[in-house]
Order: C-alpha cells, then sequence, then structure tokens
C-alpha cells in the first residue's frame, strides 16, 4: 500500500510503502505519478519509506517496478530508500547499481540523514 508524503519540491516523488506493495500500487498510482513529472522534468527524484510492516513486493508488482526501473533508468536524478529489511536493501542495491543515477539506503531510525542527502545539490 503506497501512501504520498508531502513536503517536497516539486520534482520529487515521495511514498512510504506498507504492507504489500501490489501492482496495483504500482500500475495506478507511482508509475503514472512518475510519467507525469516526467513531462514537466527531465528528471525526478525518488523517495521510498518501506515501513515496519512492509511484508514484500506482490510478483506481478516486482514485474513492473523492473520493467519500470529499466525503461527509465536515466529519468532519475537521486533515489533514497528507507528500509529496515536487509535482504530488500541488497536487492534494491543490485538493482540500482547498473543505474548512473545517486542513491542511497539508509535505515527507517536515519531519516534526517536521508533527508540531507536526499537534499544537496550535486
Amino acid at each position: 500500500m503506497l501512501t504520498t508524503i508531502s513536503g517536497f519540491d516539486h520534482d520529487v516523488i515521495a511514498y512510504r510503502v506498507n504492507q504489500q506493495l501490489t501492482h496495483v500500487d504500482m500500475s495506478e498510482t507511482m508509475i503514472p505519478a512518475i510519467e507525469r513529472l516526467l513531462q514537466d522534468h527531465a528528471s525526478v527524484r525518488l523517495w521510498l519509506e518501506f515501513g515496519h510492516d512492509f511484508t514484500g513486493f506482490s510478483l506481478k508488482a516486482l514485474w513492473s517496478e523492473t520493467c519500470f526501473s529499466l525503461l527509465h533508468l536515466d529519468d532519475f536524478s537521486k533515489i533514497v530508500i528507507l528500509a529496515d529489511t536487509k535482504e530488500m536493501n541488497a536487492g534494491i542495491i543490485s538493482l540500482w547499481t547498473i543505474s548512473s543515477c545517486p542513491f542511497k539506503v539508509f535505515a527507517l531510525s536515519q531519516s534526517e540523514q536521508a533527508k540531507g542527502w536526499f537534499t544537496q545539490v550535486a
């Protein structure tokens, strides 16, 4: 389940992910929002917080996310992931290492450090 997090700049998509991330979350919420922003911006920044109750991705959501990410590798200028699941962190890192986009994974307790890094101008 996705919940929008407000308070970020106009080129940022920010979500809190709780329970399971589904194909519907990806196809009806996250992907359209990113594509809308890309109409007005050369690139977007992505902030994702995976809550303590996050249980994983549905198989269709994982496929949607992988396909979308591969098609849009150069459309992100910075990505922050906040999560406390080591297995998920390893998966995220392995996917985004093929991207030139700066990204960083933080523990949920490091939200302030994440904001500091995320808002730094490259």
